[in-house]
């Protein structure tokens, strides 16, 4: 979310025809999508979403001043383009981002790969350099379960942004500075998961990795379990637990989809209802 906008979460306008669609205005990034409607069997929501530890967040998950074009779907095959304006006047590469996909969705299998790239340069410091995040992810529904496999590259200036570090820069409060969390320039993410569904009910589960290619070797790791209960099908009941091992000073946290957690578990109790 940024502090002081209008519009926090998708505010957009477009056109739809048989050749796709165009939309311009505050939307969800390719990467973002993939992460919660392809990887993540938790759906980016409760204490075990992927986006603990995937960095699928700030201007990886919106961004403003985007226009963006789907394609239609071809034989289960779809893709996505996305440019949004850096928005400074001096400069037509700096701030700017660039975001794609492209999709298979055909019976069982639903899969995805994306990529972001962000130009973190500003109207005063065009050191920053540029920020990537490449994506592929899958679920395969076997039936009796929906599989999950999803795995990421990060490289650059905020290719990992650390979901604490605008409220909490140092969460399990570090003291010697070579144990102090930093984001990860150089990382890659690994997911496994399952979701089960029986009747009304569904447990969910998953892993995660992310390993720190940098000389820091912050690691962590995620655990996550989860049930849901469908009262009907817009409201269900939902439990999540989730566990992070952070290594070498590493400083992820447990959140959700409405805040980002401040120790390295969670559980959530709740009632979800969808309009």
């Amino acid at each position: 979310d940024v502090a002081g906008t209008i519009f926090n979460r998708q505010a957009y306008v477009g056109l739809k025809s048989r050749f796709g669609a165009v939309t311009l205005g505050r939307q969800y990034t390719p990467f973002f999508v993939t992460v919660s409607t392809v990887a993540d069997p938790f759906g980016a929501g409760y204490a075990g979403t992927a986006l603990n530890l995937f960095p699928a967040v700030g201007n990886n998950r919106r961004t403003s001043n985007t226009l963006q074009y789907a394609s239609p779907v071809v034989s289960g095959f779809s893709g996505e383009l996305a440019y949004g304006v850096g928005e400074h006047a001096d400069s037509n590469s700096a701030g700017r981002q660039l975001g794609a996909a492209f999709a298979y969705a055909k019976g069982p299998l639903n899969a995805r790969l994306a990529h972001n790239h962000k130009n973190n340069d500003t109207a005063t410091d065009r050191t920053q350099g540029i920020g990537r995040n490449t994506l592929l992810a899958a679920n395969y529904n076997f039936g009796v379960a929906k599989a999950f496999l999803a795995y990421g590259i990060d490289k650059g200036t905020n290719s990992a942004i650390l979901p604490t570090r605008a409220t909490n820069p140092n969460p399990f409060g570090a003291i010697a500075p070579q144990n102090l969390p930093t984001a990860s320039l150089d990382s890659r993410d690994l997911l496994l998961g399952v979701a089960v569904p029986f009747g009304a009910s569904t447990i969910l589960a998953s892993y995660i990795r992310k390993d720190d290619k940098g000389s820091l070797n912050q690691d962590a790791h995620q655990w996550a379990l989860g049930y849901t209960y469908a009262l009907s099908k817009r409201t269900s009941l939902y439990s999540s637990y989730a566990q992070i091992k952070n290594e070498n000073g590493a400083g992820y946290t447990v959140g959700n989809n409405s805040e980002v957690g401040t120790g390295d578990q969670a559980l959530n109790l709740g009632v979800r209802h969808s309009f």
